[in-house]
Formats: C-alpha cells, sequence, structure tokens
C-alpha cells in the first residue's frame, strides 16, 4: 500500500515536472529581446506573453554581442525600434552571430509605451519594444544589414549634412561680402562658386583692400574692364577696424567653403566606388536623369525593398502617392501625405526635373500633363511618380531600364 503511494506520488510529480517543462518550452517559442539603444548604453528585455525573464543594461560594445549569446537563443527575436539610428555597428555583431532583427514602426512603438506605462525610461522602452514585438510580428521589417550598404547609407547622410552646411556658409559670406562691397558686390558675386574666384576675395575681401590695390596685375587681369571703371567711382569705408574684423571672417569661410568643396569631390568618389560594389547601383544608373549621388541616396535610404510589400507602398512612403480620407457618408477625396521620407521625394523630384529635359519620354509625358491643367510642379510630381515606380520595378526584377522601358 505504501509503495502504490510512493509511485502514485512520483507520477505527480513527473507530470507537474512535465507540464511545468512544457510551459517554459511554449514560452521559449514566445519570447521576444527588445533592445532600445542609447549612445553609452543598449538597454535590453527579454519578455514572453506572461512574464519579463531580465531587463538589464548594457555597454554598447562587441563583448556585450558575445554575452547575449549566452543569455538568449539565437533563435529568440531581437526587436528594435526605427534602425539605424543607433548602435548599427552593435547590430551587425548581432546578425554575424546568427541572430534575426526585426525593426518596428516607431508609430506603432509609440502606442506600445502608451499601453505599457505612460511614463519614460530605459527599461519601459525596452520593455515596450519587446512587447510590441509580440503583438505585431507580423508587421515586423526583417533588417538585412549589409556592410557595403550601411557604409554608403552613412556617406550619403555624410554629404547631405555637408551640402547643407555649404549651402549655410556661402549664403553667410554673401551677406559678410554684401556689407564690406556695399552694392559695388553685385559686380563680383558669382565669383564665390569658382576656386579662382575664392582665391581673388580671400585676397581683396573688402571694397578698401580692392581700391588700394586697383593698378596691380592681379586685379586688372581679373576684372573686365567695365568693373574696373566702375570700381574708379567708389570711396573706401571710413570705420576701419570694424572692417578688419569683417574681413577676417569672409576670409574664414572662404576657406571653410574651399575645405567642403574639396572634401564633397572626396566623398562623392568613395560613393561612387561603393556603388560598383551594389548590385541596384550601377543598374538605377541607366535610367535617363539618375546619376551616382541620385542612385546612392535611393539604394541608401529604401534599405531594402523587402520593407516594401507593393509599389505602392514604397510609393507612399516617398510621399508621391495622395492617402485616402473618408468617413461614413461623406465624399472620398485624396490628401497629401504629412509622413513621408523627404529626401526620397526630392530625390525623385530631381530625377523628374532632369529627365524632363534631357529624355524623350518624359519630355512628352511632362507635357500630357500640362495640356491637362497642372502647373509646373504637378507635372514634375506625376513625372517623379512614374520614374518611382520604374525605380522599384527595375531594383525588384534586377533588370535594366532599356528592358523595362521595352
Amino acid at each position: 500500500m505504501q509503495t502504490y503511494a510512493i509511485v502514485r506520488r512520483e507520477e505527480k510529480l513527473y507530470k507537474e515536472v512535465r507540464m511545468q517543462h512544457t510551459v517554459y518550452e511554449k514560452e521559449m517559442e514566445n519570447m521576444v529581446a527588445g533592445i532600445d539603444p542609447a549612445r553609452h548604453s543598449m538597454q535590453i528585455a527579454l519578455v514572453s506573453p506572461s512574464k519579463e525573464y531580465f531587463n538589464k543594461t548594457f555597454p554598447v560594445s562587441p563583448s556585450t554581442a558575445e554575452i547575449m549569446t549566452s543569455l538568449i537563443a539565437k533563435s529568440t527575436p531581437v526587436v528594435v525600434e526605427g534602425f539605424a539610428t543607433t548602435g548599427r555597428l552593435f547590430f551587425l555583431e548581432l546578425l554575424n552571430n546568427g541572430y534575426s532583427i526585426g525593426e518596428l514602426n516607431p508609430n506603432l512603438g509609440k502606442h506600445a509605451r502608451i499601453l505599457e506605462n505612460e511614463g519614460h525610461s530605459d527599461k519601459s522602452d525596452a520593455r515596450a519594444i519587446a512587447r510590441a514585438g509580440i503583438y505585431f510580428s507580423s508587421r515586423l521589417s526583417i533588417v538585412s544589414l549589409k556592410q557595403n550598404e550601411e557604409s554608403l547609407a552613412v556617406l550619403v547622410k555624410t554629404r547631405q549634412r555637408m551640402k547643407k552646411e555649404l549651402v549655410a556658409d556661402m549664403n553667410r559670406t554673401h551677406s559678410l561680402l554684401s556689407e564690406t562691397f556695399g552694392t559695388f558686390y553685385q559686380n563680383l558675386k558669382n565669383k564665390i562658386h569658382s576656386c579662382r574666384g575664392r582665391t581673388f576675395l580671400k585676397s581683396f575681401p573688402s571694397l578698401n583692400s580692392l581700391l588700394e590695390n586697383m593698378g596691380t596685375p592681379e586685379v586688372l587681369e581679373t576684372l573686365d574692364q567695365e568693373i574696373i571703371n566702375k570700381l574708379r567711382l567708389e570711396k573706401a569705408w571710413i570705420s576701419k577696424t570694424l572692417l578688419a574684423a569683417l574681413e577676417w571672417e569672409i576670409t574664414f569661410y572662404l576657406e571653410k567653403i574651399e575645405f567642403y568643396q574639396n572634401k564633397l569631390k572626396d566623398i562623392e568618389k568613395q560613393i561612387a566606388g561603393l556603388l560598383e560594389t551594389i548590385d541596384n547601383g550601377s543598374l538605377l544608373q541607366t535610367v535617363p536623369g539618375i546619376g551616382t549621388v541620385s542612385a546612392a541616396t535611393i539604394i541608401a535610404e529604401t534599405r531594402g525593398l523587402h520593407r516594401f510589400r507593393k509599389e505602392s507602398k514604397f510609393a507612399a512612403y516617398c510621399g508621391l502617392a495622395p492617402k485616402l480620407w473618408q468617413s461614413g457618408q461623406m465624399k472620398t477625396k485624396n490628401m497629401k501625405r504629412k509622413n513621408y521620407n523627404r529626401i526620397l521625394k526630392g530625390t525623385f523630384y530631381n530625377i523628374a526635373f532632369t529627365a524632363a529635359r534631357v529624355n524623350k519620354q518624359a519630355k512628352e509625358y511632362y507635357q500630357k500633363k500640362i495640356n491637362e491643367g497642372k502647373h509646373h510642379r504637378q507635372a514634375l510630381l506625376c513625372l517623379a511618380r512614374q520614374y518611382c515606380r520604374i525605380t522599384y520595378v527595375m531594383m525588384k526584377k534586377n533588370e535594366a531600364f532599356h528592358a523595362i522601358n521595352a
């Protein structure tokens, strides 16, 4: 009797252990790791639908990627919000270690944080990202990070920032030169756009310096006789202390512009070299109007066509497809999108602008839209939409422009 009771107790205990093990196996299948990256740390949360296993802060380093292999199974999905904002080297280490990384749309992440907690902390954000990975698993975009494509994205972003700063510096220099030369600067304003012209303005950054050296060979060889005749009618400024300060600032900005111009040439050579290592790089350049920089920008900003189920989704991301607005009995209408990639929209607009001048078919399509009553910008946006469709099909089918066009 006693032996029978012991056997029954062991069987019951075995069933409980087996049930717990089965529950644990199911939990393991549904586990998700959410990562909230920052500049100096990584907040990593491992959760299942019913339990949080850990939520810890780790340093941003290659060793953390190795530690993760002992804490989190490689079969566990890793979710990050707004991929490629920070921690790209860390995520590349995870991909090399065999992890699958899903990108969570920031809008979904925002809703998940509101449901999780109204407060804000790294721990609650990592937990919310992980739980959003469970609830919105079908809406995650799988990250396919390649070193050459990511390097291209870094260089394209750097070039965009440099161009923006260069335009700001040129505008500031124009303003300063207008102050030191007065109205006479209208005769010299185009010189800032050439290396020789900037050298001339660096030597003579004000009306006073130009008047003092009016008879020198450098001035006589550079300026037309008409401009020299106008210069002879001018008088020098009296406030020489303030003028000296303005001259120093002009020289500084001219040297900065020269530096940026040289660095832009270097970075464009690097972009062209990287573009040759990417399949779609040379493919996109077969389209009339798409050059090296435009092709690199499209690849860098798109980050893989696997993120877009169909062409209309890609066009919406580029801001070239209107959104639908309908409610109840209200008449359906199309509205301009607010959330889209402005860099891609600007790129396709510039492509359309160039193509409308150099490509016969693009010119005919543009004229057709003008004849339909659309104004210049609307017609170019319609053409940009067509080029968006063409590039999507080209990259999807890996075909050149002439094959698609045929």
